[in-house]
């Protein structure tokens, strides 16, 4: 009797452990990415006043030298970053795709219908971000993955430095947005 409740404790725990190893490497990946970008922001830029950083990259400003560095990660190792001057960024805005929402009846159909569903949460979630369109030649359209509330909060700092011209210097170097408590 017990060697086939060890046999289906052994079926049950294999695959969970396989998904939690899954896990943990993902978002090892998505701590390791953010720790880079944190790094490369800070080094590319004199003062940084405001950043943000999450698994796709980052962007700050250096308010004295008007300045935006932006990074975006194409792999876990392979960073890059752009200096744009503020006189060279012609415009911003946040984007969100529009979702689909499946239906179906039955067992069968509800099931496809809630796999497609969660494929169009994670490509809307792929495709939220802000996007900075710049003059330079190299480096048209500069998009960043991040949530919509957070672009929006982004929209308004740089429309306060760039357009104002009344953004505040922040010492010490500011997460922006705040994160939530």
């Amino acid at each position: 009797m017990t060697l086939p409740l060890v046999g289906v404790a052994i079926f049950i725990i294999a695959p969970l452990w396989g998904i939690y190893l899954i896990s943990k490497s993902s978002v090892d990946n998505v701590n390791t990415v953010m720790l880079r970008a944190h790094q490369l922001i800070f080094e590319q830029l004199q003062n940084v006043d405001y950043f943000y950083y999450g698994g796709g990259g980052g962007l700050a400003v250096d308010v004295k030298n008007q300045t935006f560095c932006f990074v975006k990660a194409k792999s876990v190792k392979d960073l890059t970053y752009k200096l744009v001057p503020f006189n060279e960024i012609k415009g911003w805005q946040s984007s969100q795709p529009g979702r689909l929402e499946y239906t179906g009846f039955g067992v069968n159909t509800g099931i496809q219908a809630e796999m497609k569903n969660q494929q169009e949460v994670r490509k809307q979630a792929f495709h939220t971000g802000l996007t900075v369109t710049t003059n330079q030649l190299d480096n048209h359209q500069i998009f960043i993955h991040m949530p919509l509330q957070k672009a929006n909060a982004w929209i308004q700092l740089l429309t306060k430095a760039i357009n104002s011209k009344d953004l505040a210097v922040s010492s010490p170097p500011r997460f922006f947005p705040a994160l939530e408590s």
